[in-house]
């Protein structure tokens, strides 16, 4: 069966998540934070999208985005990915690796109502996985902090801006073993700062999301993220209780910063390829039947593609597929 088609809009919100097979290459090291802004930064050079919301996970990652253009949405996930998986390449002295999942999900985040309780999913998400009380607490990388930074801005074009070195691979210093003490962590990080000069900034629009549902009001933006705020807090006390009933601790801290790069890892099975967020089932069905019509229209044109009609109009969010060789050389 082949894959469903890619549909990515301009001026939408979207949440990207991207795993690992089976490993834990996000783990939550000085030097593993300090790849993930380089890797950001540099795919973020000529602002492909507005990053909004990130968080690193272990085994994945989510990232909350307002797209510009679909392909060069595209273009950023996948040079996230590279440059992480190249930087690790190089720091565990590797020849070959491979990491991620074939297929990132990308999905529309349909309404603002799912929009809030995807951002709370994602700062929830280290209490919901029983690693820390709270996302303070964890000590993996994450945008928390640069969302609190904006918290009572009003506006859409509130921005934080982080300054990070762009890392050439011929710096790295290759490590001995992959779990490392506070000692050793610290100075990878303080070696990558010293060896590269240039620098670069890692930029979050916290609030842009909120321009896809009509939000623009000063006192709505304020609003939305106090409620976000709120339903997380909600949401962690409610972890915090079902594991006092099961009598369950957290890993902490301590342990997350003690786990060793490219541990070995199974991932939950995903039941299916989400590619729509929504609260409203009404909304869904319309999407999904425009999206029926969307696939099929795909199909035409490059069905007329093969004919050779290059005059037809794709689609608005298709990725044209490359065409055959006109002639086959022998």
């Amino acid at each position: 069966m082949g894959r469903k088609r890619r549909r990515i809009e301009e001026g939408k919100t979207y949440e990207i998540c991207f795993r690992a097979k089976s490993t834990l290459p996000l783990v939550a090291y000085g030097v593993i934070e300090l790849i993930i802004q380089h890797s950001v930064a540099r795919a973020q050079r000529d602002e492909k999208l507005y990053l909004c919301h990130d968080i690193w996970n272990g085994s994945h990652s989510h990232l909350f985005v307002r797209t510009k253009k679909g392909d060069q949405c595209v273009k950023f996930y996948m040079e996230v990915k590279k440059k992480i998986t190249d930087c690790l390449k190089a720091l565990l002295g590797l020849d070959e690796l491979s990491i991620w999942e074939e297929r990132p999900m990308v999905a529309l985040v349909g309404d603002l109502e799912k929009a809030i309780e995807r951002v709370v999913y994602l700062y929830a998400n280290p209490a919901q996985d029983h690693l820390v009380e709270r996302i303070e607490d964890f000590p993996g990388l994450s945008s928390f902090r640069e969302f609190q930074e904006v918290l009572e801005e009003g506006s859409l074009e509130a921005t934080t801006r982080q300054t990070v070195p762009r890392l050439r691979l011929s710096n790295f210093v290759r490590v001995k073993s992959r779990t490392l003490t506070p000692e050793q962590d610290l100075e990878l990080v303080n070696g990558l700062w010293e060896e590269n000069e240039e620098r670069q900034e890692l930029v979050r629009y916290p609030n842009m999301w909120m321009k896809a549902y009509g939000v623009s009001d000063e006192a709505e933006i304020v609003e939305v993220n106090r409620e976000v705020m709120r339903r997380l807090r909600e949401r962690e006390a409610e972890m915090a209780e079902a594991r006092q009933a099961e009598k369950r601790k957290v890993m902490g801290s301590k342990k997350l910063r003690q786990q060793a790069i490219l541990k070995k890892h199974k991932p939950k099975k995903k039941e299916r390829n989400i590619f729509y967020l929504g609260s409203c089932n009404k909304l869904r069905v319309e999407f999904l039947e425009g999206y029926e019509r969307f696939c099929e229209r795909c199909r035409e044109c490059y069905e007329k593609w093969l004919k050779g009609d290059f005059t037809v109009e794709w689609p608005t969010g298709a990725f044209r597929p490359s065409l055959p060789p006109v002639e086959c050389c022998t």
